[in-house]
């Protein structure tokens, strides 16, 4: 029994050095696409990102920034149901959209 427990307890110290050495970091990158988005209507405008809602006021400003690929998305108030306004690409980056002009 005696040999038995020293041979286990051998290993275990050197498992533990071996899975510590073993970790490495990595880092996955993505583009962020940020870009204005200008409320120019009366209304309150409502969109959806990630499933996440946000809403703006009249006559507002608001900055976007999301990873590239990101879906935009409203309600569509004659069907009720999601319609994709723009996907966040890195030819946006940077501009400046009206709500009127993007909403057609």
């Amino acid at each position: 029994m005696k040999t038995i427990y020293l041979s286990l307890a051998l290993l275990i110290p050197t498992t533990t050095v071996f899975c510590t050495k073993s970790n490495h970091s990595m880092s996955i990158q993505t583009n962020i696409v940020q870009m204005k988005l200008k409320n120019d209507t009366n209304e309150k405008f409502v969109y959806y990102v990630n499933g996440t809602k946000y809403e703006m006021e009249p006559m507002t400003r608001v900055g976007l920034s999301f990873p590239e690929n990101t879906v935009v998305k409203i309600i569509d108030t004659k069907t009720k149901k999601e319609k994709e306004l723009f996907t966040m690409s890195l030819d946006r980056n940077g501009g400046s959209f009206l709500v009127s002009e993007i909403k057609k």
